[in-house]
């Protein structure tokens, strides 16, 4: 029922936010010029977006671990945000930064490609997902790719950009490429992830047994689905009944996440990790552990099913927004904040609110506020943008 409910409530949302598309749909489909930024410009977000990620290997350097432990490690970086207002910063504030200098990045290769733009997007395409393999956070591996086919397609079919047959199959080379090396890495995190890792051979050995046993991909199908409406069967079970309901606890939580627990001590947990605490009847567990239970879990946590329709209705609501943005956008750097959000709010479905919504907040202001300043040193410089004709058409029918 709460499965039904939710389905029903963001597609009316959803038709909320669209059903009056029509005159501006229309108008994008202008023609008009985008504006490409400077080489230097691009150059340096991308380096300012690979030099955030390097900021929590060195943190996790100087507190004494080895390569092996930050690269396959399985959540040993997770630790570290929590260590001072520095870690804090960088592990949360800046953490999914990098996700736009993906997107933006790869619109400018698609729009106008140079060598090394597509040197500096590649650098920082495979280091996030090797930080990302490194946390245990499967998310960290399976946006960027959803986040390069997404790109490619507003790019190819929204503004019609043109490519030879060559580079179609190329392209979609890459695509089966970096789709099997991520699924394999996916699972692995899921059965390794508590797993210690002291020697590179323990990571190989561990890859063979995913690819020759059946079970391990049984294993990891059970924990994306069946434990998620094991989790939702708890909550709904527990909350109203014999727990009070949560009454926008989980709001509280979001809002005041930004605050280092260096600073503020005691700082209410996420529900996600309170829920775990719950669930497995246990405390302390270890660091980074959390649970969810979607968008339909949590919602009825804070107020049963009335808390269902309103925020299913709002989450659609946004998806509707969303989508007109995405069709609408006169720049590649509103491009970019589109098409993140688009790939990254619907991982609500197995997340919970916090790490979904607060992180991409924290994503597209802190990836802007690094875009500005760059762009304010490059244009103080005296550095010209230059402006390509791009017409964009939104995949709609009359």
């Amino acid at each position: 029922m709460i499965h039904l409910i939710t389905s029903l409530g963001v597609l009316l949302g959803y038709w909320i936010a669209v059903w009056k598309p029509r005159k501006r749909d229309r108008q994008a489909r202008k023609s008009e010029p985008i504006i490409l930024e400077s080489l230097r410009l691009q150059l340096l977000f991308l380096w300012g977006c690979i030099a955030i990620l390097l900021v929590n290997i060195v943190l996790a350097l100087l507190q004494g671990r080895s390569f092996i432990d930050i690269f396959f490690g399985m959540r040993t970086l997770r630790g570290v945000p929590e260590v001072g207002i520095t870690g804090h910063l960088f592990g949360v504030i800046f953490d999914r930064t990098p996700l736009i200098g993906i997107t933006l990045g790869r619109l400018w290769i698609n729009h106008r490609s140079r060598k090394e733009l597509t040197v500096s997007w590649w650098l920082l395409f495979i280091l996030f997902i090797a930080k990302g393999f490194s946390t245990g956070g499967r998310t960290a591996l399976f946006f960027p790719l959803m986040l390069l086919l997404v790109v490619d397609v507003w790019s190819f079919r929204v503004c019609r950009m043109k490519e030879s047959f060559l580079a179609l199959t190329k392209r979609k080379v890459i695509y089966i490429i970096l789709s099997c090396i991520l699924i394999v890495g996916i699972v692995y995190q899921t059965l390794y992830r508590h797993t210690t890792v002291d020697t590179l051979d323990d990571v190989i050995y561990g890859v063979q047994d995913i690819v020759q046993e059946r079970d391990a991909w049984s294993d990891v199908n059970e924990d994306i689905t069946g434990g998620l409406n094991e989790i939702l069967f708890f909550v709904s079970s527990n909350y109203g009944k014999s727990k009070p309901f949560l009454y926008g606890y989980s709001l509280y939580a979001m809002l005041v996440n930004p605050i280092p627990r260096a600073v503020w001590p005691g700082k209410p947990q996420g529900w996600g990790r309170v829920l775990a605490i719950e669930f497995l009847f246990q405390a302390p567990l270890s660091e980074g552990t959390s649970m969810a239970a979607g968008i339909w879990g949590e919602a009825y946590a804070n107020g049963g099913y009335v808390a269902v329709v309103i925020s299913s209705m709002v989450f659609g609501f946004l998806f509707g927004k969303m989508r007109q943005g995405l069709l609408t956008a006169r720049s590649l750097l509103a491009a970019s904040v589109w098409l993140t959000s688009l790939t990254w709010i619907p991982g609500l479905w197995r997340g919970d609110w916090l790490s979904n919504v607060n992180r991409l907040v924290y994503c597209i202001v802190s990836a802007l506020a690094v875009y500005w300043s760059v762009r304010v040193i490059t244009m103080s410089r005296g550095a010209k943008a230059d402006k390509v004709k791009v017409s964009i058409e939104p995949l709609i029918t009359k």
